[in-house]
C-alpha cells in the first residue's frame, strides 16, 4: 500500500505521547538508559525553533524567541538546558547577558529566549545547542530584522480547530488564513492562492481583507478521499500554511491494530528484530458498520507519517529501524478526530 508522507507546518500544533525515548527502553531527560541496554543512535532529542529565517520588527525591544525540546517519540522534555548564542552582534551593539543565554525547559519543553534589539534592517545568526546532549547536532537560524510594516512574514490558521478538518462527503467547510508582519499584526490587501488542494474549491485565489483574513471554501468529494489544503502568499513562496482535510461517508469509531506481536494489559506491542523496519495495519471501523474507507491516519513516530484507509478501512504505517534493542512508545490517530486515537508500542529486540 501507498505511503503517505506529511509534516504539517501548524503554527502551535504539537502533539505529545507518553512513553519514553526510542531504542532505549526507558530513557532519562538526559538521554542515559536506566534498564542497561545501549542507547539508540537515532537522535535523543530534536530542536523546534521559529524556523530558519525569523523574521522580527526592527527598533523594538523585549522581543522573545520560543524554543521546544522533544525527545524522538515527540514527548516534550521539561529539565534540559538549552543554549542560545548570538555571535555575530559586535561588542558595542550587545550586553553579554544577551549574547549567550541558557535557559532550563519548562514542563512544556518551552522556552523563551531574548531578541536583542536592532536599530535597522539586516540579518544575525543565532546557534541553538543543548549542552547536556553534545551530540544533538546544533541548529543555525537566522534573525531577520525588518522595518516594512506592509511585509507579509507568516500565514497561520485562524481558527486553531482547523488544523485537521474531518467533513462527511460534499460537505462545505470554510477555511480561514490570517497574514501576519514581523509585529503579529495582520496585513491587508495581500494576494494569496491555493497551491495544493485547489480541485476542491471554488476560489482558489484570495486577497486579504482588512483583518489579514483570507477565506476559502472548500468542498468535500462525492467519494472518500482526503488532502493538504495548503496556502501561500504570492511573491513570498515561503510564507505559507496547510491544513489536512479528509473526508467519508461512514464516521469512523475505533482504530484497531490489526498485527500485534504482544499486548501489555490493553496496549498492542508490535516487535521488531534491531536494524529491521516494520509494517504496521491498522483497521478503522466506522460505526460499527463496517470498515471506515479513505480515512487518513497519521502517527507520532515517525514525525507525522500517514496513510489513507483502503476499500477494506486498512491502513499501513512503516516504522524505520532502530540499531539497538529497547522500545517506543507512540500513537495513532484519525486526522480531524483526535478523540480517535490508539496507544501502542514498538520493541527492538535482537535477532
Amino acid at each position: 500500500m501507498k505511503k503517505t508522507f506529511l509534516v504539517a507546518l501548524m503554527v502551535g500544533f504539537f502533539v505529545s505521547i507518553l512513553g519514553c525515548g526510542g531504542g532505549g527502553g526507558g530513557s532519562s531527560d538526559d538521554g542515559s538508559s536506566n534498564d542497561g541496554t545501549t542507547p539508540s543512535t537515532e537522535p535523543a532529542y530534536r530542536i523546534e525553533h521559529q524556523g530558519d529565517v525569523f523574521q522580527v520588527p526592527s527598533y523594538v525591544d523585549g522581543q522573545m524567541m520560543r524554543v521546544i525540546v522533544k525527545n524522538k517519540t515527540n514527548l516534550m522534555v521539561d529539565g534540559m538546558t538549552v543554549r542560545v548564542v548570538y555571535a555575530e552582534f559586535s561588542a558595542d551593539e550587545l550586553e553579554d547577558r544577551i549574547r549567550i543565554q541558557e535557559l532550563v525547559t519548562d514542563e512544556e519543553g518551552l522556552c523563551l529566549f531574548e531578541i536583542p534589539r536592532y536599530d535597522g534592517e539586516g540579518e544575525r545568526l543565532v546557534t541553538i545547542s543543548l549542552p547536556r546532549a553534545s551530540e544533538i547536532e546544533e541548529v543555525v537560524m537566522t534573525i531577520r530584522y525588518v522595518i516594512d510594516e506592509a511585509l507579509p512574514t507568516r500565514v497561520m490558521i485562524n481558527d486553531d480547530n482547523q488544523a485537521e478538518i474531518s467533513l462527511e462527503l460534499n460537505e462545505d467547510v470554510k477555511v480561514l488564513f490570517v497574514v501576519l508582519n514581523a509585529w503579529g499584526d495582520p496585513v491587508s490587501n495581500v494576494e494569496t492562492e491555493i497551491i495544493v488542494g485547489e480541485e476542491y474549491t471554488d476560489n482558489y485565489y484570495c486577497v486579504t481583507d482588512d483583518h489579514g483574513l483570507a477565506a476559502f471554501h472548500f468542498t468535500a468529494g462525492e467519494t472518500s478521499g482526503s488532502t493538504v489544503f495548503r496556502i501561500q502568499v504570492i511573491d513570498y513562496p515561503a510564507v505559507m500554511a496547510e491544513v489536512i482535510i479528509s473526508w467519508t461517508d461512514d464516521s469512523p469509531v475505533y482504530i484497531e491494530m490489526l498485527n500485534p506481536s504482544r499486548w501489555e494489559g490493553d496496549t498492542p506491542v508490535m516487535q521488531a528484530y534491531v536494524g529491521n523496519s516494520v509494517d504496521i495495519t491498522f483497521f478503522v471501523d466506522g460505526n460499527n458498520k463496517g470498515p471506515s474507507v479513505g480515512v487518513m491516519i497519521m502517527v507520532a513516530y515517525p514525525a507525522s507519517a500517514s496513510d489513507v484507509t483502503d476499500v477494506d478501512g486498512i491502513a499501513t504505517i512503516t516504522i524505520p529501524a532502530s540499531q539497538f534493542a529497547g522500545w517506543d512508545a507512540d500513537k495513532v490517530w484519525v486526522v480531524g478526530k483526535d478523540d480517535i486515537y490508539l496507544d501502542f508500542k514498538i520493541e527492538y529486540i535482537q535477532p
